[in-house]
């Protein structure tokens, strides 16, 4: 089990339990010292754990001024929640609730990649496949309908600009928008995973409430926005996996990074499938390296699957059982046809096959 301990709003671990029971015993880790470990939703009160999870504090008291560094102390983190707490004009109700809770490290360090070798085989064909039957239908529109359809295309500039003034401040009204004193942790991820695709391009990040778990990458204009569902963001931490979540983020910039998200790019992916099929597998290659660890990529997908309730009761070798089932089914292959992702069990067997 792995345990980590927010020190001067900065996280410090991971720590096996025997370490961590030395940092306790030391008088480092106290009763207010909010802690946390695999497993658990949020950071906690040490104190306030159960007994047969808490640490007890030794009765005598270290005097911080001399004593010495305890052997393996960590050093801070590369991320740190806010130290400072902007003032307002108002009190917020803080039973029940803290406001200094520490999110878990989920940024995941590596190299940088070139997300042009992680396309999918096919890819290619299929864009030029949709870019040309959305020519020719444009051209038969336009004539059809006596050059009407090309005086909307004139004006759909302007219209699209209304809407996307429109779509802005509704998601930057009704959603919490994340950055290096919010959600900092989420922040740092996003950075890291842009500097090592080398996307120079501005992304906007929000958290939104939603009753589902999943994540959506958009383009607005020139303003890429990347939305996270508060239950996505819950289920990966309750699920004591946040490198899911980790993996979830790297595959909607993906999308970014090889501009999936322009308007008339999502409209071919979206109504020629088979390209929406074979943008998916290239986002979910991306996302996998950017993780760097098959099991990372594979619970990702797998809480989109069953959701984070059930994920720790999933018997693996069942469902990647059932997951070369749905490969090899012919029937099954036909349904997919119709849709714009790839089936769900098709995902996870193939970040199993990677590399």
């Amino acid at each position: 089990m792995n345990w980590y301990y927010s020190d001067g709003g900065k996280s410090l671990g991971p720590f096996s339990d025997a370490d961590f029971e030395q940092l306790a015993q030391a008088g480092t880790v106290k009763a207010d010292t909010y802690v946390w470990c695999d497993g658990m939703a949020s950071w906690t009160l040490h104190g306030s754990l159960p007994k047969k999870e808490a640490i007890q504090e030794p009765v005598p008291k270290i005097d911080k001024a001399v004593a010495q560094p305890i052997p393996g102390e960590p050093s801070p983190a590369k991320v740190a929640a806010p130290t400072k707490r902007e003032q307002h004009d108002f009190e917020l109700e803080k039973d029940g609730w803290n406001m200094n809770n520490t999110f878990p490290v989920i940024t995941v360090e590596g190299s940088k990649i070139d997300a042009n070798e992680y396309i999918e085989p096919g890819t290619g064909l299929a864009t030029f496949g949709a870019f040309f039957v959305a020519a020719i239908g444009t051209l038969l529109g336009i004539f059809v309908s006596s050059g009407i359809l090309l005086v909307m295309l004139l004006f759909y500039p302007l219209f699209a600009w209304y809407l996307r003034k429109k779509a802005t401040a509704l998601i930057h009204g009704s959603g919490v928008h994340v950055g290096e004193d919010q959600f900092p942790e989420i922040h740092r991820c996003v950075e890291d995973f842009k500097a090592r695709l080398d996307l120079k391009r501005d992304v906007d990040v929000y958290v939104v409430e939603d009753n589902v778990v999943n994540a959506l990458a958009v383009k607005y204009g020139k303003k890429n926005v990347v939305l996270l569902t508060d239950d996505l963001i819950h289920g990966c931490l309750a699920s004591g996996q946040p490198h899911a979540l980790a993996f979830i983020i790297g595959h909607e910039l993906a999308h970014i990074s090889l501009n999936h998200t322009g308007v008339f790019r999502s409209w071919m992916s979206k109504h020629m499938k088979k390209l929406g099929r074979l943008d998916e597998y290239s986002a979910d290659s991306i996302a996998a390296a950017l993780v760097g660890d098959k099991s990372r990529a594979f619970n990702g997908l797998l809480i989109l699957t069953v959701g984070y309730t059930l994920l720790k009761h999933v018997n693996i070798e069942s469902i990647v059982r059932q997951a070369r089932e749905v490969e090899m089914n012919k029937y099954s292959k036909k349904a997919e046809r119709g849709l714009t992702h790839p089936l769900l069990l098709n995902r996870l067997l193939r970040v199993l096959k990677a590399g």
